[in-house]
């Protein structure tokens, strides 16, 4: 299984998460601050770092950079210390509506468990709302390019 995880956790957590992840019969690919990758290159598992230039992960950023392959994910993971801030992620989700995948997992790492909550089950997370996410993106591209051709004639 292609599995794409969002390190948006500390080392501890996230370490928490990868020891209780079979990486074995797992492909696991991990954004992260680039600063970072060496530390899950060290582990000794078989995990394929992606590194982003800047210390959070930005949807700007990690699109500009294209370093995520092209690739069908089976599910991805978006890390977090606890189920409150499962709306505070957007950048991440932002990302995540330009990836092909089949489920997307919100996992909160707690200290005594770990859980999974799967965002298809969410109305904001619904295939529906990425296919409305990529339309309004497109239209605000093609508004701001008509602009600029608009304003490089002369008008105002």
């Amino acid at each position: 299984m292609n599995i794409l995880i969002f390190k948006t956790v500390n080392e501890e957590r996230t370490r928490r998460l990868l020891y209780n992840t079979d990486t074995v019969k797992n492909t696991i690919y991990m954004v992260m601050p680039e600063s970072e990758v060496g530390i899950y290159d060290g582990l000794g598992m078989s995990i394929h770092c992606i590194g982003t230039n800047k210390k959070y992960i930005d949807y700007k950023t990690v699109a500009e950079e294209k370093k995520i392959p092209d690739i069908k994910f089976h599910e991805i993971w978006v890390l977090s210390p606890n189920y409150g801030n499962l709306y505070t992620y957007w950048e991440v989700y932002a990302v995540i509506s330009e990836l092909k995948y089949d489920r997307v997992f919100y996992k909160a790492i707690g200290k005594d468990r770990i859980e999974s909550y799967d965002l298809e089950k969410e109305n904001i997370f619904s295939r529906t709302h990425a296919l409305m996410v990529r339309a309004v993106r497109a239209y605000t591209v093609l508004i701001y390019w008509i602009e600029k051709k608009v304003k490089a004639k002369g008008y105002k």
